[in-house]
Formats: structure tokens, sequence, C-alpha cells
């Protein structure tokens, strides 16, 4: 019986620095078939000419410049794997990874749509790194509605599990991984291999760590599933809170109060959200440095923002 084809697919935009390295970690996992697609957002740097020069050992596209979930779209539709990897171009992914997911998948019934691992978040200079659990498996909708559990690096999809969920929101520039998660754990299960098979490495200037971004796409989730997170109190006053707070990093306190008194509306108990709204009008720079330091998770100088 022959084993099922995977796709690794790498979305680029101007990653010349780094993008050897992850087409690298692509090609050299131990499991066989892959095939590794790589499609360029209209980069400007020198990228191109990296892409170019694998040839035939990888599939190449060039599109002009619009956003990474278009690249990685469009890539899904130029792929023909039974099983999907996207895989970021300044990321990496171990050697064993897709062999132990596949091998899971192998066991597991046709209600589960994604293996996802534990990971290590990393500085690239290698001085500052993190370890992320994965920790949950099973039916996870109701836990991934509240945050997201998944790394993005990590998820190896079914093929079906992904265009059920119709692929990824070509209008979100942040949560993209999050909002598919939604989707997709609507229908389908979680499980996940407990040993890192992934580095993401944070750079300056990551949209990760763009904490407007961050804001816009949230509150977007927030409008998108709306309907579904307002039947959970704790769910819906957990998400304002955390806009709450991404808007006092933001300097916004009046957005942050307003986010404060909504999620008191869904759950007055909420303790956190009565003193931080106080502190945003007697101690505001405080506060402040209060959620920066407790808050957000901190990679040597870099500040990432969920």
């Amino acid at each position: 019986m022959s084993k099922p084809l995977v796709s690794i697919i790498i979305p680029n935009y101007n990653k010349g620095k780094y993008i050897r390295e992850s087409i690298e970690s692509a090609l050299n996992q131990t499991y066989k078939p892959i095939e590794v697609i790589v499609v360029d957002d209209g980069s400007t740097d020198n990228s191109k000419e990296i892409i170019i020069s694998y040839k035939k050992r990888i599939k190449s596209y060039f599109l002009p410049h619009k956003n990474a979930n278009v690249a990685r779209n469009f890539g899904f539709r130029k792929s023909s794997g039974e099983y999907v990897q996207f895989l970021d171009s300044d990321d990496i992914i171990l050697p064993e990874k897709i062999q132990k997911q596949v091998n899971k998948f192998d066991h597991l019934s046709n209600d589960y749509g994604i293996v996802y691992a534990s990971f290590e978040m990393r500085s690239r200079d290698g001085n500052e790194k993190k370890e992320f659990k994965a920790i949950y498996r099973g039916d996870v909708h109701r836990i991934i509605l509240k945050r997201n559990v998944c790394g993005h690096l990590t998820a190896l999809l079914s093929r079906e599990s992904f265009e059920k969920a119709k692929m990824y929101d070509e209008t979100l520039l942040s949560a993209q991984d999050w909002d598919l998660w939604i989707r997709i754990s609507k229908f389908y299960k979680f499980d996940y291999i407990s040993e890192v098979l992934a580095v993401h490495y944070v750079g300056a200037h990551q949209i990760s760590s763009d904490v407007r971004r961050k804001i816009k796409s949230r509150e977007k989730i927030l409008r998108k599933y709306y309907d579904e997170i307002s039947y959970y109190p704790d769910i819906i006053s957990a998400h304002y809170y955390r806009l709450a707070n991404l808007y006092v990093v933001d300097n916004n306190y009046p957005m942050a109060r307003k986010n404060f008194l909504n999620s008191l509306k869904w759950k007055p108990l909420q303790k956190n959200s009565y003193w931080q709204l106080l502190a945003t009008f007697i101690m505001p720079k405080r506060i402040k440095k209060y959620i920066e330091n407790r808050a957000i998770l901190h990679i040597g100088k870099h500040k990432l923002y969920d």
C-alpha cells in the first residue's frame, strides 16, 4: 500500500536571509513522499534567486505582492497531498516531524483533522528560547474559541479538513491560523505529538509583534464568531479583557476602558478587569508596564502579543 503524499507549502515575502534554511528543513524530512511548494508573494530582495536555485527539487510560483494568506491558498490549490503542512519562510520543522504526525494519523479515526505538536520559540541569536507544549486533544472547539492553542507551524492538516474550512481568510493579516482552527474544530478533532517538532524564530519586524494588527485581527475574529462566542460568558469576557490589555499597551486608554467594561458586563466577578480599569485612570503608565511584564510574552528584546 502506497504512503500518502504530504504537501509542504512555504509562503515567502522578502525572507531571502532565512528561506534557504526553511526549504532545507522541508526537503530533509525523513518521511517520503513529499512535495515542497514555495509561493513567493512579490519579494523585492534576493528570494527569487534562492528559490529558483532549487530547480526541480521544489515547485515554485511567483505572485504579485498581496499577503501571506493569498500565497498559502494559492499553494494549496497547486498541491496534491492528502496531508498539508504550512511553513513560514523564516521557520523550520525538525526532520522527523512529518513522519511522526503521519504515523499518528494512521491510528486515528476520520473525524480527526489536525495533528499538531509542541514547538520552540527562539530568538535569532539563539540566546533566548521558550518551549510551548501541546496539551489539548479531542474536541477542542470550545477551548479554541477562547484562545489559540495550536502552533501554526506545528499543524499537519488533512486535506479534507482544510477544504471544509474553506481555506485561509485572505482579509486577515494576523491570527489567521487561530481563525482557521476555529473553523476546522467545528467539524474535526485535534490530536498532538508532545515533543518539540518545530522552531519558530522571533524577528524584530514580524507581524506577531505588531500590537495594532493584533487588535484589528482579534476584533475581526470577535465580530466574525460573535454569535458563537457570546454563548459562553467566560469566553467573550476573556476576549474583551485581552483587547483591553492590548489597547493599554497601545496607549489607547479610552478603548481599553471600553473593553474592560465589556469584559465585566459578561463576567461581573472578573477582579482583574475592575482594578485594571481603575488603574487606567489613576496610574496609566504603571498599568501598562504591569501588562507588558505579566501578560506579554518576551523572547529576548522582542515583545509578542496574542
